[in-house]
């Protein structure tokens, strides 16, 4: 479909009896405008509310292992640690991870956030089991922010090399065309 299909169909079927609908609506900010448009609604998540205040906790000196995270999905652990601060003390990530077993998490979407948010931090307690990722875990969506991290720091192309070297076999011929580009191989 395209966008003046998208258009005359959507004025036919829904608008065209109610032409207020259309300035309420504001289908133009919404189909060529840019960003949202004024009249996005605003979504509350209580869920993530509650990730907030545990991160808030958090920040003002309440221990990891006494937030309140027990029933935390996914989500919620994405969103908690995409919400950390960029710079974490070894103290900090530590507790963090004594906590919550983040570096060893049997879910990928977690262990890769987490290593994204370590990595830079220079996060040692973390540096196996990201490389044992980088070498199991061939999913560009992964591979690319980790292998990017990595490069931010002075030992990083060596480390991102050595690494690449072991798991560049098992990828994707995509992912390694993508990770060849990033690590300048040629």
């Amino acid at each position: 479909m395209t966008t003046d299909g998208f258009l005359y169909y959507l004025d036919e079927m829904l608008l065209k009896e109610n032409k207020s609908w259309s300035k309420e609506i504001n289908v133009n900010d919404w189909v060529f405008g840019e960003g949202l448009p004024n009249n996005c609604p605003t979504i509350k998540s209580s869920r993530f509310e509650a990730v907030n205040t545990e991160l808030s906790n958090w920040k003002n000196d309440t221990k990891a292992d006494s937030l309140k995270t027990t029933k935390w999905m996914t989500p919620e652990w994405l969103y908690f640690i995409g919400q950390l601060p960029d710079i974490l003390s070894v103290k900090q990530m530590n507790e963090l991870d004594e906590a919550f077993g983040l570096t060893v998490s049997g879910n990928a979407e977690i262990q890769a956030a987490w290593f994204e948010k370590v990595i830079p931090n220079n996060y040692a307690a973390a540096e196996d089991a990201t490389d044992e990722f980088l070498i199991r875990v061939g999913r560009r969506k992964f591979l690319v922010p980790l292998y990017k991290a990595i490069l931010k720091s002075e030992k990083g192309k060596v480390r991102a090399k050595a690494i690449y070297k072991k798991a560049r076999p098992n990828y994707h011929s995509v992912s390694r065309t993508t990770i060849d580009g990033i690590l300048g191989i040629n």
